[in-house]
């Protein structure tokens, strides 16, 4: 295959690969994953690996069918297995209830489940850039995330499914959106464009095409500091998360979840122990800002007896301890 100076550029860009055996790319035929396709197919060769391909049609769109098509035709003029699912009306019985994105997102890595099995494939990169990276940034800034939401789309996950776990990997995390679309017309190959992407409903497409573009005009390069900030904010966040562990191996009660309180524990570190905590003994329950700063209020203050109430439940202390009581 003729290789050029920025295919080369982009591979060694790559984030680092995890150990496979056979890789499975998740394509949907617009410019992120056709990039992908064509530098995973590049690297998969030189080092003498498997590779696959799997699409996901979740028909919602009469354009979808011509899509799956568009995905085949490449994987066929390339040489490579092609596995592709398709919704059926059946499928969609959580369509309203989860909204349009969630069930989607729900839809597509169940049948990338399915597909693992059926292909053999031990491993699943998606097509996740740089910019999506900023824009997940920035809609949890907009949403009232803290420090802890910033360190955005890791390049690893283990995701579990009703079918099967799916490990993933994202290589092209710190390469830009723009830099794909270059790629793509010095190899002269197309791509599909999805409408949904161009429609600016939904918050990520507003941000895609009015927030981030702005914020590049006035600062070149914005999507990239952004990412930088995210990175940075995981180193932190990784390091705070290993003193709460210790904190509560040392300080909690496994059985009753009672924890006791140093009040000269800082901030930040009190705060992420709380996190812990909570997601440890209320795994069902949805953590945000408010409710870490009330239960921090509530670890400082002097007065026993006091408490604090979150849905079914309540944090109460004796100015030693703090305690969780269903209600």
């Amino acid at each position: 295959m003729k290789k050029n100076p920025q295919l080369q550029k982009l591979l060694s860009e790559l984030t680092n690969s995890p150990e496979y055996n056979k890789l499975a790319l998740g394509v949907s035929g617009g410019t992120d994953s056709v990039a992908m396709f064509l530098l995973m197919l590049n690297k998969t060769r030189i080092e003498g690996k498997e590779m696959c391909v799997f699409h996901v049609d979740h028909s919602l769109r009469l354009s979808s069918p011509s899509d799956k098509n568009f995905v085949q035709e490449l994987c066929e003029k390339h040489s490579v297995e092609f596995y592709s699912e398709t919704a059926k009306e059946s499928d969609k019985a959580e369509l309203k209830t989860l909204g349009t994105e969630a069930w989607a997102r729900k839809f597509r890595y169940e049948s990338f489940a399915k597909m693992l099995s059926l292909s053999n494939a031990d491993l699943l990169a998606t097509g996740h850039n740089a910019n999506d990276q900023a824009e997940t940034l920035l809609m949890r800034m907009l949403a009232g995330t803290s420090w802890q939401g910033l360190r955005g789309i890791p390049e690893e996950a283990l995701l579990k499914t009703a079918y099967g776990s799916v490990r993933v990997w994202r290589p092209l995390l710190k390469i830009s959106r723009p830099e794909l679309e270059d790629l793509l017309k010095s190899e002269a190959i197309p791509h599909v464009e999805d409408e949904t992407n161009i429609s600016d409903v939904y918050l990520r497409n507003r941000i895609r095409h009015e927030l981030l573009p702005l914020m590049e005009e006035i600062s070149p390069g914005a999507s990239r500091m952004i990412m930088a900030l995210g990175e940075d904010a995981a180193l932190i966040q990784d390091e705070l998360a290993v003193k709460a562990e210790k904190y509560l191996s040392a300080n909690c009660d496994k059985e009753s979840g009672r924890l006791k309180i140093n009040r000269k524990t800082e901030t930040s570190l009190r705060r992420e122990i709380l996190r812990s905590w909570f997601t440890e003994f209320l795994p069902d329950v949805r953590i945000n800002r408010k409710l870490i700063e009330r239960a921090d209020e509530l670890w400082m203050s002097e007065i026993r007896g006091r408490k604090i109430t979150h849905r079914d439940f309540s944090i109460v202390t004796d100015r030693k301890f703090l305690t969780l009581q269903k209600i």
